[in-house]
C-alpha cells in the first residue's frame, strides 16, 4: 500500500497551498489499478464531499485525513456537506472535547511510559476549540498551562458558558449546526485586502501584529532618556517581558481582542 500526500515538504504553514490531486492521479495511472499497488490519497480533505471528489478525480483506493480529522474526528461522516446544506450534523466542538477528555480519564495518557501525556491532550483540546479560543485568551492560557484533566474540563465549561450566554445585546445562543472548521483552515482561508491582494487568515493576523509592534518601536524612539518602558505597556494594555521572564509569557490581551506578541 502507498499513501501519497498532494503537497511537497515545503508546502507547510503559510505556504500550504492547494493539494496537487493531479500528481496523485498520475501516480495512480502509473502504479495503481486492479493489478497494481493500492494507493491512498491525503491532502485537501475537509469533509465527505472532498472524499468523494478526490476518489472520483484521482482514482485512488482510499482516503486519509490528517489535520482535518485532528480538529473534527467525525470528519468521515455526512456532516458539513452539501447533502445536509453544509451544516454540522455531528457533535459540536464542546461535546467532542468532553468526550475526548472522558476517554483520557479512562485511558490515562501518562501510562505506558509515554512521558508528559497531558501535553498531548492540551494540543488536541486546542485544536477542537480553536474557533472559540479566538475570543477567550483567558481560556487559551488555561489550556496552555493545564497540568491535569480537571483544568481542561473547566476550560471546556467556560466555553460552554460562552455559548449559552445571550446577555450581550444582539447575541444569540450558539448553534452547533453552524460550526465550521477553524484550526484546519488557519493556513487555507484566503481573505481579500483593500488593494486586491489576498492572504490567509493567519497571514492577516501576523501582519496586524507586526503593525502593532512597529508602532510600539516608534513610541519607544520618541521616549526621553530615563522614561520607563513600562509606560508603553500601559498605552497598549500589554505586558512587556523584562528579559527575566517577568512578563505575560509573550502576549497579553488588552480587552478588545487584540494581542501583542
Amino acid at each position: 500500500m502507498l499513501t501519497i500526500h498532494g503537497r511537497t515538504r515545503l508546502q507547510k504553514a503559510m505556504k500550504t497551498g492547494q493539494s496537487d490531486w493531479d500528481a496523485i492521479r498520475r501516480v495512480v495511472q502509473l502504479y495503481g489499478g486492479p493489478s497494481g499497488i493500492p494507493i491512498v490519497a491525503n491532502g485537501g480533505i475537509s469533509n465527505l464531499d472532498d472524499v468523494r471528489e478526490c476518489l472520483e478525480y484521482t482514482g485512488v483506493d482510499g482516503i486519509m485525513s490528517s489535520e482535518g480529522i485532528l480538529e473534527y474526528p467525525p470528519l468521515f461522516t455526512e456532516t458539513g456537506t452539501e447533502a445536509v446544506q453544509n451544516q454540522r450534523t455531528g457533535p459540536g466542538r464542546v461535546q467532542i472535547t468532553r468526550d475526548f477528555l472522558d476517554i483520557c480519564r479512562t485511558y490515562p495518557p501518562d501510562e505506558g511510559g509515554q512521558g508528559n501525556g497531558i501535553k498531548c491532550v492540551r494540543g488536541h483540546v486546542h485544536r477542537y476549540l480553536h474557533e472559540d479560543l479566538k475570543a477567550r485568551n483567558d481560556v487559551r492560557k488555561m489550556i496552555a498551562y493545564a497540568q491535569d484533566l480537571e483544568t481542561l474540563h473547566k476550560a471546556c465549561d467556560e466555553i460552554q458558558k460562552m455559548h449559552d450566554d445571550t446577555s450581550t445585546p444582539g447575541s444569540s445562543r450558539h448553534v452547533v449546526a453552524k460550526e465550521e472548521l477553524s484550526w484546519y483552515m488557519r493556513h487555507r482561508v484566503v481573505e481579500k485586502n483593500a488593494d486586491g491582494t489576498s492572504m490567509t487568515a493567519l497571514e492577516k493576523k501576523l501582519a496586524k501584529n507586526r503593525e502593532v509592534n512597529q508602532f510600539t518601536e516608534e513610541q519607544l524612539e520618541e521616549m526621553k532618556d530615563g522614561e520607563r518602558a513600562g509606560s508603553v505597556a500601559h498605552i497598549f494594555g500589554c505586558s512587556i517581558d523584562d528579559g527575566g521572564g517577568n512578563g505575560d509569557e509573550g502576549y497579553s490581551g488588552n480587552g478588545d481582542g487584540r494581542q501583542c506578541w
